[in-house]
C-alpha cells in the first residue's frame, strides 16, 4: 500500500506514495490495541531539509528540496502536526508549514539567560529534539558539564509551574531535568506507544524518556521524571561495552523495537565513525554486536560527493520497523530492516534492489547529516478541489481519494493524515481484549451490545492522543468519539476495524460538501470484504463508512437534548470503490464497519430481538433513525448559534429557512412512518404510495438547503444537512426498499413463530 503527498507529486507524473504493507504487519505484531501505520522521512544537513521519496517504485527523483534554508543546522526534528524544528546555531527555528519555507518562527535562543547555559560557547546547545506532546528537549553546555532541559509552551495568561523558569518573550517554561553530565549529543525522545513498550535495562520498568549519547562513547537513557523527583540516567553501554575499535567513536543512536509474538524486544542502535551500526539489546542481558557495515555494504558504483569529516546518522520507525541511515560523504539515505527473528543483522529493505536514495541530482549536491521521522502524512486540501488520491496499492489502484473539497476564502489548507489499524469493537469482541476500559458506553444500562456505543478515544494510539491535552474538552482536548448503536466492526474480522484520523491545522474551513472514495479491500490489503453493491440475498453485506469530528457535536444519544460526538453514516453510492459524503469536517473516519443486524436499541424501546438478514426491519429502523438525526441537527445545530465562532453571531440558517426545512421534514416524517409501518406484516398496498411521497419530500428538503454556507457556519452545518439527506436517500433506495419481504417484515415484539421464526434459537 502506498500513500501520496502533494510535495511528492512533484517527483513523478505517476502517483507517489509510502508503503503500508510492511508497516501494517509490523504495527499489528506489536500487540497493542491499535497501531498508527503511516510515517514520513526527511533528511537534513547544515543548510537544507529534503523530503525523501522512499517506497515509490515509480519515482523519477529521490527527494524534494523543501526550500528550508539554514546557516548551521546541527539537528532537525520533523513533527506529526507542527511542521519541522531545526537548531540553527544557537536558535531553535520552527517552520509550522514546511510547504511554506519563507514562514518560520524563532522559538527560542540557547543564549536565553533563563536557560543558564554557557552563552560564550559556539555550541551552547549540543542537541535538540521535540517529543510527541510538542515539548522541546535541549542538550546544553554549562561550563565543563552538560544539562538536559525540557521546554514547554505556555499560554500568555499562565505562569510557569513551580521550579520552572520563564524564557524571554514569556512563551515558554523550562526546567533542567538532568545536570552535571558529560558532553551530551544526539538526543532522541522515546514516548507514545514506543515508550510504553521500552525497557531500558533487564530489571527496569517500562518507561518513556530521552535517549542520548555522552562523550561519543556512552549510550544513556534519561527517564522522563517528575519535576520534583530525582531520577538517575541509565547507561545502556559504554566504550568496551560497544566493542569500539581503536579511536572509534559513536555518532548517533536510536531505539529499534522488534516484535516477537506478543512481546517486544528492545535494541539501541548506534552508528560509529567507522561506519558500523552496532546493536545492544536492553531488556535482557547480552553483548553489543555489529549488525551492519555501511562502507562495506555501500553500492559499488556510488561516487563520493563530499570530502569533509564523515558522519552517519540513524533513526528508526516504530510503524514500519525500518531503520533509516544517512551516509554524508556519499550523499545517500538507506532504508534498512531487521533480518527476522532472532534479530542479528540489518538488511537493505528493497524488494528487488537496494533501497538507497541519493541526495544529489541535477538540482544540487546535499550531503546529509541525519534523518528525521514523524508519524502521519501531510496533505494539502487545496490539491483536493478536483480529485486527490491519498492511497494506492503497488499496482496503482486508488484506495482512498478526496473529490471536490472546497475551502472558504482565506482558509488554511494543511492537514495530517494518520491510518489506524487493529482497533477493536469492545462491545462485541470476545474475549474482551486489554485496553477496552472506558470504551463501552451504555447510556440506558441495558448491557446489550446493540444498545451500546463504542468510545474510540481510549483505543487510539498515543501518537494521536498525545496531540491533545488531557481535558477531554475540544478543541485542545479529545472528547469521547462514539460509534453509534447501528454500526459495529465486521464480524468477519473478529470485530476489529480500521480508520483514518485527520488533524487539520488551525484555520481550515471547508464549505459545502465533498465526496470521498474508499476501496475497502485495497485499504485492508486483502481481496475479501463485505462489499459495496447491494446483494439481494444478503443486504447486510455492506462495507459501512462513518465519520465523527472531535470539535463539533452531532446528535443526542440519551434523550437529554445534549449532543455528543457521535459518528455519522457517510455511504452515498457504489461504483467500486464505495462513494461516501462525510459531514464536511475531517477527523475520525472508520471505513470497514457493518450495520448491526439487530434493531434492539433506544429508538425501539419494546424490541428484544429481530429477524436477521433479508427478512428483518434493520434498514427500516436505520432510515428512521437517520431521518430523526437530520431533524436534530437542523433544530439544535443549524438553527441555533451553538458552534464556536469568533464572536457571538447568528445561527448558520435563517429563521425563514429553518421553518421551511422543518415543514418539509415534518411532512416527510409522516410519509416515512406510514411507508415503514405498511412494510410490516400484514403488508399494506398503500405503502408504495407513501414511500414515493417520502422520496418527493426528501428531494424538496434537499432543494431547500441553501446553496452556500454563511460566515457564521463554522461547523459547516449546511454541508452536513446535504450530506445527511444524500445518505438517507441512498439507504432508502438501495437497502431499505429491497429488504422488504413479499409478506412484510416480522414485528419486533412477539413475532408469530409460524411466519416469523426466531433466528436466535
Amino acid at each position: 500500500m502506498y500513500f501520496c503527498t502533494r510535495k511528492q507529486a512533484l517527483l513523478s507524473a505517476q502517483v507517489l506514495c509510502v508503503s503500508l504493507l510492511a508497516s501494517a504487519a509490523w504495527g499489528q505484531a506489536q500487540g497493542s490495541i491499535s497501531q498508527q501505520v503511516l510515517d514520513r522521512v526527511d533528511a537534513y544537513n547544515a543548510n537544507v531539509v529534503l523530503e525523501m521519496a522512499f517506497d515509490d517504485p515509480n519515482r523519477t527523483q529521490d527527494f524534494v528540496n523543501l526550500g528550508i534554508a539554514g546557516t548551521k543546522f546541527s539537528t532537525c526534528k520533523l513533527t506529526a502536526t507542527d511542521g519541522i524544528f531545526c537548531l540553527d546555531g544557537k536558535v531553535v527555528r520552527h517552520w509550522p508549514n514546511p510547504g511554506d519555507p519563507q514562514s518560520y518562527v524563532d522559538e527560542l535562543s540557547c543564549n536565553d539567560p533563563a536557560l543558564k547555559l554557557d552563552a560564550k560557547k559556539s555550541d551552547t546547545c549540543t542537541g535538540m529534539s521535540v517529543d510527541l506532546s510538542g515539548a522541546l528537549w535541549l542538550a546544553g553546555k554549562k561550563a565543563s558539564t552538560h544539562s538536559l532541559i525540557k521546554v514547554v509552551a505556555k499560554a500568555a495568561t499562565d505562569v510557569c509551574p513551580y521550579g520552572w523558569s520563564v524564557l524571554s518573550g514569556s512563551r515558554y517554561c523550562a526546567i533542567e531535568f538532568y545536570a552535571g553530565r558529560p558532553l551530551l549529543v544526539d538526543i532522541d525522545p522515546i514516548g507514545g506507544d514506543v515508550g510504553a513498550a521500552f525497557k531500558p535495562c533487564p530489571t527496569c520498568a517500562l518507561q518513556s524518556g530521552v535517549l542520548g549519547l555522552e562523550e561519543r562513547k556512552t549510550s544513556v537513557f534519561f527517564p522522563d521524571p517528575k519535576p520534583t523527583s530525582t531520577s538517575s540516567p541509565i547507561v545502556i553501554a559504554s566504550g568496551k561495552g560497544w566493542n569500539l575499535v581503536g579511536n572509534e567513536q559513536l555518532l548517533s543512536s536510536a531505539l529499534l523495537q522488534v516484535p516477537n509474538g506478543s512481546a517486544t524486544e528492545n535494541f539501541v542502535l548506534v552508528t560509529t565513525t567507522s561506519g558500523r551500526i552496532l546493536a545492544k539489546r536492553t531488556d535482557v542481558a547480552g553483548a553489543a554486536s555489529e549488525v551492519f557495515n555501511i562502507p562495506l555494504e555501500r553500492i559499488q558504483t556510488s561516487a563520493q560527493c563530499a570530502f569533509g569529516t564523515q558522519h552517519y546518522g540513524i533513526r528508526t520507525s516504530s510503524k514500519s520497523g525500518r531503520v533509516y541511515v544517512t551516509d554524508r560523504n556519499f550523499c545517500q539515505v538507506l532504508a534498512l530492516a531487521p533480518n527476522g527473528l532472532p534479530f542479528t543483522s540489518l538488511v537493505n529493505d528493497g524488494a528487488s534492489e537496494d533501497l538507497t536514495l541519493s541526495t544529489s541530482d541535477s538540482s544540487g549536491t546535499f550531503p546529509p547529516n541525519g534523518p528525521t521521522l514523524a508519524p502521519g502524512i501531510n496533505i494539502d486540501l487545496e490539491d483536493c478541489s478536483t480529485n486527490c488520491t491519498l492511497l494506492t496499492n503497488e499496482e496503482g489502484t486508488p484506495a482512498a481519494s478526496l473529490v471536490g473539497v472546497q475551502l472558504a476564502s482565506g482558509s488554511n489548507s494543511g492537514a495530517t493524515l494518520f491510518q489506524v489499524k487493529g482497533l477493536v469493537d469492545c462491545r462485541y469482541a470476545s474475549p474482551l481484549p486489554p485496553g477496552c476500559a472506558g470504551a463501552i458506553v451504555d447510556p440506558d444500562s441495558r448491557g446489550h451490545p446493540a444498545a451500546q456505543l463504542l468510545n474510540v478515544t481510549p483505543l487510539l494510539p498515543k501518537e494521536i492522543t498525545s496531540l491533545f491535552d488531557a481535558s477531554g474538552i475540544p478543541p485542545k482536548g479529545l472528547p469521547p468519539l462514539l460509534i453509534s448503536r447501528q454500526y459495529r466492526a465486521q464480524e468477519r474480522n473478529d470485530f476489529a476495524f480500521e480508520a483514518f484520523f485527520v488533524v487539520t491545522e488551525a484555520g481550515v474551513r471547508i464549505v459545502d460538501n465533498f465526496t470521498a472514495l474508499y476501496d475497502v479491500p485495497v485499504l485492508e490489503g486483502v481481496p475479501a470484504s463485505l462489499g459495496c453493491l447491494p446483494d439481494a440475498g444478503n443486504l447486510l453485506a455492506w462495507d459501512v463508512v462513518t465519520a465523527v469530528n472531535e470539535v463539533f457535536k452531532t446528535t443526542d444519544i440519551d434523550g437529554d437534548n445534549d449532543a455528543e460526538h457521535v459518528d455519522v453514516l457517510t455511504n452515498v453510492g457504489c461504483v467500486n470503490p464505495t462513494i461516501v459524503k462525510p459531514p464536511p469536517r475531517l477527523s475520525l473516519l472508520p471505513y470497514n464497519l457493518e450495520v448491526v443486524p439487530d434493531t434492539y436499541g433506544p429508538t425501539i424501546l419494546s424490541a428484544v430481538k429481530s429477524v436477521t438478514m433479508g427478512n428483518d426491519a434493520v434498514f427500516a429502523r436505520l432510515v428512521q433513525n437517520l431521518y430523526d438525526d437530520l431533524e436534530y441537527v437542523r433544530r439544535e445545530m443549524a438553527c441555533k448559534p451553538v458552534d464556536p465562532v469568533p464572536n457571538a453571531g447568528p445561527a448558520p440558517l435563517s429563521a425563514a429557512v429553518c421553518n421551511t426545512l422543518f415543514s418539509k421534514w415534518e411532512n416527510g416524517k409522516v410519509k416515512l412512518d406510514k411507508c415503514v409501518n405498511a412494510a410490516f406484516q400484514p403488508k399494506q398496498s398503500a405503502g408504495d404510495e407513501n414511500c414515493q411521497s417520502f422520496i418527493s419530500q426528501l428531494t424538496n428538503y434537499r432543494a431547500s438547503v441553501p446553496a452556500t454556507t454563511s460566515a457564521s457556519d463554522v461547523a459547516n452545518r449546511v454541508g452536513e444537512l446535504k450530506s445527511r439527506v444524500d445518505v438517507i436517500r441512498h439507504v432508502f433506495d438501495t437497502r431499505f426498499l429491497p429488504s422488504i419481504p413479499a409478506a412484510g417484515f416480522c414485528r419486533e415484539r412477539d413475532p408469530d413463530p409460524d411466519t416469523c421464526p426466531d433466528p436466535w434459537q
